[in-house]
């Protein structure tokens, strides 16, 4: 290195660590489907009558529920092989179709697919929503990986009294082909093998639909360090399998820490209450699970105008509750008076990623702690949508804040991506976690989308200026990230 200009060989081998991440990242996307195909697979191979399919010869008939067929595997095979009148149920949203905390009400269904959540509490409410829906001498398979727990929910985690004759009807290992199907092996090694559950429908009289959330709601208390206070959330509401329980998780406290520390950002303003850190502005909590994200933003800045977003039906209940669906009066942290503010109404935004928004919503804060994994596997199709759309959905002089496992390939997702993704920066890091931002250069007022310029807070362009006088001395490292650190931890595949 001359100067402080990186040599073409720093940059040569920036570039191919960033096309190694890019490929790291799609190989993983990639197994994840298979893994999910070679589990609908087994189900569909399940001989003889202990099967949904029947042996192929259209002796199913009646109503089944599929429960969290994302990919629609199951659907059309069990319609034309099995002869099944076929109703689909997924908590999570998935492309255009969005997701339902229960599921749909109407005649009881004759028998019922169930692929097995990631946690043991969601497993619970499901299989509680399931037998709610299901007759008497209804069946039910359950199918999944050994590596996912399928084989322990034979003695642990159906409902007391609800299902009874519980058994494996089927299992394939990874590396045993599959009857009557043509791929065979479908993922790697470490996946491991798959097994299919039936088990039958008692006659025990089970909760009403209506009543299923209610029964599972657990309201506690959150408290949230906003740099150097504890903030209080009193009712906390919480529903089994939202991610970190509905809580305030390790990652997301770094995240909070980081932005609030920050002296080039409109969180980190707010809570200084620093000029232009103050005004009215427009955040998204993407992935927002039950709202914490969202409520601390509203903690430090009264009067933001919030958006919520998620793909689970469940959370987006919590979220509801926890932050309200209309105008409410708190508390001005930052007021040394502890004056009274009005909150404007939230808004919440159900859906697979930017798809639950419309097409001309913009944003001057977007915050995240996106989901790299989906059950045991790494995922990282939500992380690469979201950061696809920075481009269209921050306004001119907005920012976007975000946080994942120093292992994900976050700069090489990016770059493959370009636009405003290719210039996310690592603006924080520890043994285990990095937080990333971005901002949209400021524009003229009236240009672009037609929203205003943003006032940036006093300290940002100085910070932005040293931010670049740091890279250019130290160009980048090893793992294409943008400033000095330590290369160990960054360069980590996702197969772990």
């Amino acid at each position: 290195r001359a100067g402080g200009v990186p040599s073409a060989d720093d940059v040569a081998a920036a570039e191919r660590l960033l096309r190694r991440g890019a490929a790291a990242a799609d190989a993983a996307n990639d197994t994840r489907l298979a893994m999910e195909t070679a589990a609908a697979d087994v189900l569909l191979a399940v001989p003889g009558p202990d099967g949904p399919v029947a042996s192929g010869d259209g002796g199913g008939g009646g109503r089944m529920l599929c429960v969290d067929d994302a990919h629609r595997l199951l659907s059309r095979t069990l319609r034309e092989r099995g002869g099944w009148s076929v109703t689909n149920w997924n908590r999570f949203s998935r492309k255009d179709r969005r997701g339902a905390p229960r599921p749909p009400a109407g005649a009881a269904f004759d028998a019922a697919t169930v692929r097995l959540p990631p946690t043991k509490a969601a497993f619970a409410v499901a299989l509680v929503a399931v037998a709610a829906r299901l007759r008497a001498g209804g069946v039910a398979w359950i199918y999944g990986a050994d590596r996912e727990g399928i084989r322990g929910c034979e003695t642990d985690g159906l409902p007391d009294g609800t299902f009874e004759d519980v058994r494996v009807v089927h299992a394939v290992d990874h590396g045993a082909g599959i009857e009557g199907v043509d791929r065979g092996a479908h993922v790697e090694d470490s996946t491991g093998s798959f097994a299919v559950l039936r088990c039958v429908r008692t006659d025990k009289p089970m909760t009403r639909d209506e009543d299923l959330l209610e029964n599972f709601k657990r309201v506690g208390g959150l408290d949230v360090r906003l740099g150097d206070d504890v903030h209080a959330f009193e009712r906390w509401v919480t529903y089994p399998g939202l991610f970190a329980g509905g809580g305030l998780d390790v990652m997301t406290a770094f995240l909070l820490e980081t932005m609030t520390r920050s002296s080039d950002g409109w969180l980190g303003a707010s809570l200084r209450g620093e000029p232009g850190g103050k005004e009215a502005f427009s955040a998204l909590d993407f992935c927002s699970g039950s709202g914490t994200i969202a409520a601390c933003v509203r903690r430090l800045a009264p009067s933001a105008r919030l958006t919520l977003l998620d793909a689970d039906a469940v959370a987006m209940c919590a979220a509801r509750e926890n932050l309200g669906t209309s105008a409410s009066v708190g508390v001005d942290s930052s007021s040394d008076a502890g004056c009274p503010s009005v909150h404007l109404p939230a808004a919440y935004a159900l859906g697979d990623g930017w798809t639950g928004l419309s097409d001309d919503e913009r944003f001057d804060l977007i915050v995240s702690n996106p989901p790299v994994h989906l059950g045991l596997r790494p995922e990282f199709t939500v992380l690469r949508s979201m950061c696809a759309g920075f481009d269209a959905r921050l306004r001119p002089g907005g920012e976007a804040w975000f946080v994942a496992q120093r292992y994900v390939p976050v700069a090489g997702i990016c770059a493959g991506i370009g636009g405003l993704a290719a210039d996310v920066a690592r603006a924080c890091a520890n043994d285990k976690f990095a937080v990333w931002s971005v901002r949209k250069p400021p524009g003229k007022e009236g240009e672009g989308d037609g929203s205003l310029e943003m006032k940036a807070p006093k300290k940002a362009k100085k910070e932005k200026k040293e931010e670049k006088r740091r890279r250019r001395d130290n160009g980048p490292d090893a793992s294409g990230l943008s400033g000095p650190t330590e290369i160990s931890g960054d360069t980590r595949t996702t197969s772990q």
